[in-house]
């Protein structure tokens, strides 16, 4: 017979027991009453109502009436025990306009616990809904996320002590947008995700620091050939964008740290950049790496970047190292290049070669210096030894030798592959094989820094590294 292991979980004692049970979603959480008479009633205290987990707010199934999750919320709610609770997230879906009440119920039962991070998440767009008036003037709130919500015509919008507003698919035009900003004098961080008929985000306060926009495309038809989202922030620090982009920086002088993972319209990129000069810190992936052969270098050389360090995540192509290596020389103060390697084309090869020959004649580059850098790293993304990644490792080698060549004043160039990685060709860590050997070849190459060491690393890798 088996020897029975310890339960050592159920010797913890009921307040971590309740705060363990806190992080996880109800429809786990609640499970855990019929594991003893002592395990009944600690999901009932917990001090977070989520109905959904910090990586489950795109999609989550079965959220609607017809599935029995409007019945087991009520259950929920009914038994639960805690007076104050943190956290109230809930993902569902609509059918008809019977189930709009419950909304507001759940909403109430956010407010009488005094919960001051709030999700709605609505599925499936049945119709937008409208903010529980209990919430237009819920003082406490610091944190709100709506999906597919409206604001009514005559709410207005006190949340003194918000921090952080995240809408999702909420449809605004540019006058609730001004009146909403102002009634949020504390927000710190607004994130907009899937919306389209604003024109104008005009952010005056200081306090908002932090602006995220995914998949930001005008959906109003009336702007004579001009779509862009026009944004004016002059105290922003923080700006990233995502998916695709049809906005335009007319002032953000404050940026801090942009990071660009996003597409956009080829014939705006040229406009696009040189607004997002002050940034200290820039981040571009795989489109913007393979855009970067279109941009008029000579335009963004005046620009005067006050980039001190690039951050690309992408792969190097044939097509796209002229492009990549102009636009570091655009950099005058660049002073850190750390690239995440890994493979995600997205242009036309004959887009991209279109671009090189339009701008290659207008950016002298021959004997141009890269006077600030000091540090440059390659970090092995997803690249392997196959046949379609191999074309990184030809390429590779020919911007490391363009930074030895240029860099006047470098201190380091490390390679850093993967720990404990092997490759699903060769069953065998084939990158950081040929990180050595290029690492031999780098040492024997003409380097205008007479204090550049070439360093070989590993790193156990995460995507969001960097």
């Amino acid at each position: 017979m088996a020897q029975r292991q310890e339960d050592r979980i159920s010797t913890l004692p009921d307040e971590v027991l309740i705060n363990i049970l806190s992080r996880v979603p109800m429809t786990v959480g609640c499970r855990t009453g019929v594991l003893s008479r002592r395990w009944e009633n600690l999901w009932n205290q917990v001090s977070n109502v989520c109905f959904f987990g910090d990586y489950d707010d795109i999609v989550v199934k079965d959220v609607g009436p017809e599935n029995g999750f409007f019945a087991f919320v009520d259950h929920v709610l009914n038994r639960c025990n805690s007076q104050k609770i943190d956290r109230f997230w809930i993902q569902f879906k609509l059918l008809d306009d019977k189930d709009l009440s419950r909304i507001t119920n759940w909403a109430q039962f956010a407010v009488d616990r005094k919960a001051d991070d709030i999700a709605l998440m609505q599925q499936g767009a049945w119709n937008e809904v409208t903010l529980p008036e209990i919430l237009v003037s819920y003082l406490p709130l610091k944190k709100l996320k709506l999906k597919f919500f409206k604001f009514g015509e005559t709410q207005v919008i006190n949340w003194p002590c918000l921090t952080r507003l995240t809408l999702q698919s909420v449809n605004l035009n540019d006058e609730e947008v001004e009146r909403l900003l102002a009634g949020c004098p504390a927000l710190e961080t607004l994130e907009l995700i899937h919306y389209g008929f604003f024109r104008e985000l005009k952010i005056k306060s200081a306090r908002v620091k932090t602006l995220i926009l995914e998949s930001c495309i005008s959906l109003n038809l009336d702007y004579n050939n001009d779509a862009w989202l026009h944004i004016r922030a002059p105290h922003l620090q923080n700006l990233e964008v995502y998916g695709e982009a049809d906005c335009r920086l007319v002032n953000v002088s404050s940026l801090v740290d942009a990071t660009f993972d996003c597409e956009m319209k080829l014939d705006n990129i040229n406009g696009f950049l040189p607004s997002a000069s002050h940034a200290r810190r820039l981040t571009f992936t795989s489109w913007f790496m393979e855009a970067f052969s279109l941009f008029d270098f000579k335009k963004v050389a005046a620009s005067k970047f006050n980039c001190k360090e690039l951050v690309l995540r992408g792969d190097i192509r044939s097509y796209n190292i002229s492009g990549i290596a102009r636009f570091i020389l655009a950099l005058p103060l660049l002073e850190t290049l750390d690239m995440f390697l890994c493979s995600s084309p997205l242009l036309e090869e004959s887009s991209i070669s279109k671009g090189i020959e339009g701008y290659v004649s207008k950016f002298n580059v021959k004997n141009a210096r890269l006077n600030k850098m000091k540090e440059v790293n390659f970090y092995h993304g997803y690249w392997c030894c196959s046949e379609d990644d191999f074309e990184n490792k030809n390429e590779l080698p020919q911007l490391a030798e363009f930074v030895l060549r240029r860099a006047t004043n470098l201190e380091r160039l490390c390679l850093v592959s993967r720990k404990e990685w092997n490759c699903r060709e060769c069953s065998r860590n084939c990158v950081a094989q040929f990180f050595s050997e290029l690492a031999t070849k780098l040492h024997q190459c003409p380097k205008l820094s007479p204090n550049a060491v070439i360093h070989l690393s590993e790193f156990n890798y995460n995507c969001s590294s960097g």
